[in-house]
């Protein structure tokens, strides 16, 4: 447990400093954290105005000091694997539906080890118990803060493309009246083409 307390200790500060950005808030049942959003917006004459989901930002010391305290935590987890899918599939599953089995065996490897063959090593399978304990703490943090990432990105990202189109409506309606825009409107109209196909007279003159 000394292990995993030093890697809390790192982890925790990183996870309350995200939050203090205002990116994500706390759900009402505390399982986690969610986006923070704002309803759409409405301009004077009632009409709607831009999508807005998110409205934060981040300092450039801030997000280089999170940058670092990752850099620290994946130091610490220096051990950790890269599996194949072909190996992810060979192997036994010990989901949460078996964690009650492995903590019974476990019992029973602690307090009756003379039953055990000769060949079983008790003392790696006491490591990886402990291992898989410790690392399922960090997980859940890890994948609370992930999934707050993902959607807060999702939103941010969204929101940039929802403007970027109400600048590409500005730039077709004065393409033609200010120097240089009928460039750049040719260049954003690339992303909506659709792609080319051959036309099927063609196809079939190459099947033949």
């Amino acid at each position: 447990m000394a292990y995993v307390n030093r890697i809390k200790n790192i982890f925790y500060p990183l996870f309350i400093e995200l939050e203090s950005l205002s990116l994500f808030i706390p759900t009402p049942n505390g399982a986690g954290f969610r986006k923070k959003t704002h309803g759409p917006k409405h301009g004077p004459g009632g009409n709607m105005t831009s999508q807005n989901l998110i409205s934060a930002s981040i300092a450039a010391e801030t997000k280089a000091d999170i940058l670092q305290k990752l850099a620290d935590i994946k130091g610490k987890l220096g051990f950790l694997l890269t599996l194949q899918p072909n190996e992810v599939h060979s192997l036994f599953k010990a989901g949460n539906g078996y964690a009650p089995f492995v903590d019974k065996a476990h019992s029973v490897a602690t307090d009756h080890a003379q039953i055990l063959p000769g060949v079983f090593e008790l003392a790696e399978f006491k490591k990886d118990y402990a291992l898989s304990k410790d690392l399922t703490a960090i997980a859940d943090q890890v994948k609370q803060l992930s999934n707050g990432l993902q959607n807060t990105l999702t939103a941010a990202n969204s929101d940039a493309l929802a403007g970027a189109l109400e600048i590409y409506a500005a730039v077709k309606q004065h393409r033609d009246k200010v120097p240089g825009l009928n460039v750049v409107a040719e260049e954003m109209a690339v992303f909506f083409k659709k792609p080319h196909r051959v036309a099927s007279s063609t196809a079939a003159a190459l099947k033949a």
